[in-house]
């Protein structure tokens, strides 16, 4: 247990956040609690005299505008959470090894993440500290080292402390240097930075860069990798900047426990009115010092304007995940529907299969639908689906998503069977076990690649169904599934890989305005099959009980 020095700048910043007296989104919050918190711990200390020096060196930088580097509250609370916390059983053994930093535009990251680097390299008592920066482009890891010489140049103007390369800082008082990285990850073997530092990750496509920084760190006691970012586009689970999102809101939320990572999330929260400026401070923290009022009401009055602007304003001066317009139902509709389905709450209910066959070696997607049920302990109200994913095994070696589809694999979201070629008879095994233990009325069905198995299916008693799929078969069930997500009338098992094939999905129209789900941009490694599987058991279900378009639309439960 440490004593809480209430008159420290980084600990009034958490009192303030918590006592409502600084205007601050959830995540916020939730991070000034945990770290209030620990001060009741036994197995960590609090390095006040570490952490102060650390600001005291910032605060002697020189910013390019004149005048010293003096830390905002916010800045040196971020400094505080990530430098201060010590295990107590351990040889100055630090907690945080991770740091996930995501702040609207113009917040100052840049110039800040520089100046974390030069702190690290010169009182982090790391023997011959390594630091790297590194982003998706050249242009942005030279910005951050831009930065970084400008800081050292401000305190070492005859370069006896920093010696400046072309692409790297020698400083030969701790045998260290500060280094900018190529993101060519065939490049980075054989590092052992004791800090790196990611820019602008929602642009990365993969965490093969993370990960390969991570594992050089080894032998490093107290390394560090942080990731500083705005929002971005790349939205789901499999994008490694939005997975660290999901993964720190799970951390401060309780869900996860993790010591490891330190994360400061500032958005705004989900009830806020974006335009309306009390709430733009949640999203950037700077405001007033870095980004002015004016420069923000500019911005939202121009999103307000230009529908075109809004989802880029969004995402970058206000911190929020978007997705590109053409995405049929937003994320958020799709993650506020899920929660574990578990088969067994619904034995001997009525149900609706919807199968979608895949070629010889892709994916192949099963869903099982509920509909409302009053009788029902479970969700009575609720149009309930579980899908089944199946892939042969070697798609993961040879498929342009074998990265994803080895996450989910991992999971245990996805199924996979023997050989090069999708197993049609393990898949029906599966099926017969849903008909054992379920009434399943109907089994909807493409009859494309489907002979043999509706042949075996008819033959284990299946309720087979051949299902259209033409855009007029498909306009009900679509239309119908997005109203009853969007009125949070559905519960969709948890599973990432789902996830991700809702956010593949716009719309194809013909000239009636019937519609049907399609790969978003007609890319084939966008996979949609479970929601091609789940439109099918609830147009089966529809088609059952006769219900004509205006009736299944204005159903209500």
């Amino acid at each position: 247990m440490t004593e809480i020095d209430a008159s420290k700048k980084y600990i009034k910043y958490a009192n303030d956040v918590l006592s409502n007296n600084i205007v601050s989104g959830k995540y916020i919050k939730l991070a000034c609690k945990r770290f209030i918190s620990w001060f009741e711990r036994d197995d960590v200390y609090f390095d006040y005299e570490g952490v102060d020096k650390k600001i005291r060196l910032i605060e002697k930088l020189k910013l390019q505008e004149g005048g010293n580097f003096i830390l905002l509250p916010y800045q040196s609370f971020i400094i505080a959470h990530i430098f201060g916390w010590y295990y107590t059983d351990e040889d100055n053994l630090r907690v945080i090894n991770n740091v996930l930093l995501l702040t609207a535009r113009k917040s100052g990251k840049s110039v800040f993440a520089s100046a974390i680097a030069i702190v690290a390299a010169i009182c982090d008592n790391e023997k011959s500290p390594e630091i790297a920066f590194i982003a998706n482009s050249a242009k942005q890891a030279g910005l951050l080292f831009k930065y970084c010489t400008r800081l050292c140049n401000s305190i070492d103007p005859n370069k006896r402390l920093f010696k400046r390369l072309r692409s790297c800082i020698r400083i030969p008082v701790c045998d260290g240097q500060i280094d900018v990285l190529s993101s060519d990850t065939s490049k980075l073997d054989g590092r052992s930075d004791s800090l790196f530092i990611q820019d602008e990750g929602h642009e990365a496509k993969t965490s093969e860069i993370w990960n390969v920084l991570k594992t050089g760190q080894g032998a490093r006691r107290n390394a560090l990798g942080i990731s500083i970012s705005t929002a971005g586009f790349n939205v789901g689970s499999e994008y490694p900047l939005y997975n660290q999102w999901e993964y720190c809101c799970g951390i401060l939320d309780g869900t996860y426990e993790d010591d490891t990572w330190a994360a400061f999330i500032f958005q705004l929260d989900p009830d806020d009115d974006w335009t309306d400026e009390n709430v733009w401070i949640k999203a950037n923290p700077s405001l007033g010092t870095t980004v002015s009022y004016k420069y923000m009401r500019d911005q939202i009055r121009s999103a307000q304007q230009t529908a075109a602007n809004e989802v880029s304003i969004k995402t970058k001066n206000l911190n929020m995940w978007c997705q590109s317009s053409d995405v049929w139902i937003p994320e958020r509709y799709i993650i506020d529907s899920m929660e574990p389905v578990n088969i067994e709450d619904y034995t001997d209910e009525e149900s609706f299969l919807g199968v979608d066959l895949s070629t010889v070696s892709d994916l192949t997607s099963t869903s099982i639908l509920f509909p409302p049920n009053p009788d029902r302990k479970v969700h009575p109200d609720k149009f309930v689906f579980k899908s089944f994913m199946y892939l042969p095994e070697t798609a993961l070696e040879e498929s342009t998503n074998a990265e994803l589809y080895k996450m989910w694999k991992r999971n245990k979201q996805l199924i996979l069977t023997q050989g090069n070629v999708v197993d049609y008879d393990y898949i029906l095994k599966d099926q017969l076990k849903l008909y054992k233990q379920t009434y399943i009325v109907d089994v909807a069905y493409d009859v494309y690649n489907a002979t043999q198995w509706a042949i075996n299916a008819t033959t284990e008693g299946l309720p087979l169904t051949p299902y259209s799929q033409s855009l007029a078969n498909f306009n009900r069930p679509t239309k119908f599934l997005e109203m009853l997500i969007r009125q949070g009338k559905v519960v969709i098992d948890q599973n990432s890989l789902v996830k991700w094939c809702f956010a593949n999905v716009s719309l194809k129209f013909d000239g009636n305005e019937n519609c049907k789900p399609m790969k978003s941009g007609g890319d084939p490694n966008r996979k949609i099959d479970p929601v091609i599987s789940m439109c099918e058991a609830l147009g089966s279900y529809l088609n059952k009980y006769n219900f004509s378009d205006g009736e299944a639309l204005s159903v209500k439960f």
